[in-house]
């Protein structure tokens, strides 16, 4: 039994940060705890970025169009219950517990030789909690991959891929191309994929995959358009502009593409997607710390960017916003993240102070050696003992208008968050 621990804690004793290829585990949970055919359609959504933004927004659309959806993300942000929504709703700690619970038991039972790993545990769970929540679709973040992915489990009707760039390439290779191939493989035989990948040459590979499989592809450069001053996506069933995602960053229209193209497919199963929903879907989705703007004592930007590509991103658009004099970086990265092509990409950007934090809950890389690499960039690099010391400093330091902002990981803006006073309870700095 689990001797009293919570969900959360057994699950922690699995490590959050051991993954284990493979399906067969999962296959076993399947067969055990939700066996059979799922009632409800699926849209898997993988990438090195944006998966997140883009299952959101899927989310949100189908929501607005009268539809009960779950939702699956991950990481979290302050607690596990937040992966696994039914119909905008995260899941309560009691129910978290008792699936939990339910597959603690199994894997003491029947799998005590060959234990799930934390992420194969949490999928599921939110298996479980859909089975019977008499949902009409789930929209699904893949965790890391796609080949050996835990929600690849069950095929997808809608598979969905948003960027390539390099991130665990310990786990996917170590080129663009091996890493396009371990995410485009978790595509069923006879399944649909779109994409906003651009790259001719991961393009290329899908529609090869796509050939040998088979499935269906369909990509960005299909649907989307210029106009004078804005961009336009116009696909068989959906039209909308830019202006109508409210999530920031020029990046954002991107997943929102690939979420249109991921909705017109269900268009074409018949599903009722009205164009209005899709807007409205787009302008009311939330989508907390990806450039996240706050104003509390001064402007504050929170965004997870932990990758080359997410980092380049979003350096991209604070340049678009003309950086102001005066403004602050506070960054920590977690262990095993690339962090001098992260602090590279934000090495162009002129802040006037750096902050180095470790990270509360996970492993992160050490403070003295991220401030080694950053002393190359920045003339003023220090170091905090936590993030609310971080963000403390920072206030005293630079004028009120004076931008902060806080990257490197998810695991950071989780911390940050905590400090502000974002999550119920928490104390600010």
């Amino acid at each position: 039994m689990m001797n009293r621990l919570s969900g959360s804690e057994w699950l922690s004793s699995l490590g959050i940060d051991q993954p284990k290829p493979g399906l067969a585990r999962m296959a076993r949970l399947k067969d055990a705890l939700f066996p059979g055919r799922a009632p409800f359609a699926i849209i898997q959504v993988g990438g090195t970025n944006g998966k997140g933004s883009t299952t959101a927004m899927v989310d949100q659309c189908l929501r607005e169009c009268g539809y009960r959806v779950g939702r699956y993300t991950s990481p979290h942000l302050q607690s596990p219950c937040e992966r696994i929504q039914i119909d905008g709703r995260q899941i309560t700690h009691a129910e978290f517990a008792v699936l939990a619970q339910t597959v603690h038991d199994l894997v003491v039972r029947e799998m005590h030789e060959d234990r799930p790993s934390f992420f194969e545990v949490l999928t599921a769970m939110m298996f479980m909690a859909f089975w019977t929540a008499d949902l009409d679709l789930v929209v699904l973040e893949v965790g890391l991959g796609g080949r050996w992915d835990a929600t690849t489990v069950i095929p997808a009707d809608v598979n969905a891929i948003t960027t390539i760039g390099y991130d665990h390439q310990e786990l996917l290779g170590e080129t663009l191309r091996q890493i396009a191939s371990e995410k485009v493989a978790m595509v069923p035989r006879h399944g649909r994929l779109v994409t906003t990948c651009e790259e001719p040459e991961i393009v290329n590979l899908f529609r090869a995959e796509g050939v040998r499989v088979p499935f269906q592809l369909w990509h960005r450069a299909q649907s989307v358009r210029w106009t004078k001053d804005r961009q336009l996506y116009q696909g068989p069933y959906l039209t909308f502009s830019v202006d109508d995602v409210a999530l920031q960053g020029a990046y954002q229209f991107d997943n929102a593409c690939c979420s249109a193209m991921a909705l017109e497919r269900l268009i074409e199963d018949g599903w009722r997607v009205d164009l209005s929903c899709v807007v409205r879907g787009f302008r009311n989705t939330v989508w907390s710390g990806r450039f996240e703007r706050l104003d509390q004592g001064g402007p504050i930007l929170l965004d997870g960017s932990h990758n080359r590509s997410a980092a380049e991103s979003l350096a991209s658009e604070i340049e678009r916003g003309s950086l102001a004099a005066g403004a602050a970086l506070i960054i920590g990265i977690k262990q095993g993240k690339d962090y001098r092509a992260i602090l590279n990409a934000f090495g162009r950007l002129p802040f006037a102070l750096v902050i180095v934090v470790p990270l509360q809950t996970v492993d992160s890389i050490s403070v003295a050696t991220l401030v080694d690499v950053a002393q190359q960039y920045w003339p003023v690099v220090v170091r905090a003992l936590d993030m609310g010391q971080a963000l403390q400093r920072a206030r005293e330091q630079i004028t009120s208008s004076g931008l902060i902002v806080v990257t490197g990981s998810l695991y950071a803006v989780a911390d940050a968050r905590r400090c502000l006073g974002l999550v119920p309870g928490a104390e600010t700095p």
